[in-house]
Formats: C-alpha cells, structure tokens, sequence
C-alpha cells in the first residue's frame, strides 16, 4: 500500500477516535510519531485531521490556522494540540 492510502486509513481510525489515547494509537497504527505522541502525515492533502474528528465526540478549539489547532474529548475531557502534523497530549 502507498502513502497516501496510510493517509486515509489514519483518518478513519481518527474517525472513530473518541479520546486523546484512541487518537494517538490510531495515528500512531500507520506512521511513526515525530516528535510528539503522534504524527499525521497527511497534513499537504486535501483531508485534513481537523476535519476528521467527530464532533459527537470532540471540541476544536483555538484554532489559529489548519496547521495549529487543539480539541478536547467530551468523552473523558483529554485534550490534543496539533502543531504542523505532530500531534501531543496535553
């Protein structure tokens, strides 16, 4: 399989993602962290991260651009923070 075909597989395990750990392990399934908990690869293509968190689920918040942002899970309040790809837990 290629990358972009990774790219779309982390993005359904993000999908269905409901907390910070689940986020992390489900990234972390198709590529390796950088250096944060988490990396998603796919942050030069046309689906982004952002938009494949399930707002049943999560709230985004402090938005400064598609290349910073937080959300934080209604389901057990962890919180994430994406930075360029990387992906921590805060």
């Amino acid at each position: 399989m290629g990358f972009w075909a990774d790219v779309e597989r982390a993005l359904a395990g993000a999908q269905s993602a409901k907390t910070a750990d689940e986020l992390i392990a489900a990234l972390n399934l198709w590529h390796a962290p950088s250096s944060g908990d988490a990396f998603f690869a796919g942050s030069g293509g046309d689906d982004q991260l952002y938009h494949a968190l399930d707002t049943a689920y999560w709230k985004r918040h402090s938005i400064d651009a598609d290349i910073h942002w937080q959300a934080v899970s209604l389901v057990d309040g962890s919180t994430i923070e994406y930075v360029e790809g990387d992906v921590y837990k805060r």
